[in-house]
């Protein structure tokens, strides 16, 4: 996560934020190391791209994400099985 908001070379104690970045979670018994670049498909017209596992905690493992592009999808199916075609 970035940090954004703090003053480089300053000792000045300024407020700090992070970016909010897209996360995931899986149980480590269903997908125990999520693959990069691996895409998590939803529906139709959601899906995203994993771009970052954090340390599992022994039941989950959360990853980073980045949302795909609707031309990301197409070819691949839903979990209901329907192939996306545009």
């Amino acid at each position: 996560m970035a940090k954004a908001g703090d003053l480089a070379g300053t000792n000045l104690s300024y407020a700090e934020t992070q970016d909010r970045v897209e996360t995931l979670v899986f149980t480590v018994d269903e997908v125990p190391d999520p693959a990069r670049n691996g895409l998590v498909i939803f529906d139709s017209a959601t899906g995203y791209f994993i771009n970052n596992n954090l340390p599992p905690n022994g039941i989950t493992i959360t990853s980073e994400v980045i949302r795909a592009e609707q031309r990301d999808l197409i070819g691949f199916r839903t979990p209901e099985g329907v192939e996306i075609i545009s």
